[in-house]
């Protein structure tokens, strides 16, 4: 029952990360609504947005 929002343009997104520089944004990316707040608005990433929590489950063996 978690659901956030992610507006892309399929023509232009792609991962720019890589293993020796994994913390990279995606290009191509608009919008990520993350529990009703913006966490990328306009193609920028917002640094100081705090909404959503991390979704885990155990780890099966």
């Amino acid at each position: 029952m978690d659901a956030d929002i992610v507006a892309f343009d399929p023509t232009t997104v792609s991962d720019l990360a890589t293993y020796e520089n994994a913390n990279q944004p995606a290009k191509g990316v608009h919008t990520v609504l993350v529990n009703g707040t913006f966490v990328v608005e306009n193609g920028e990433l917002k640094i100081d947005a705090d909404s959503g929590q991390p979704i885990r489950r155990a780890i099966q063996e």
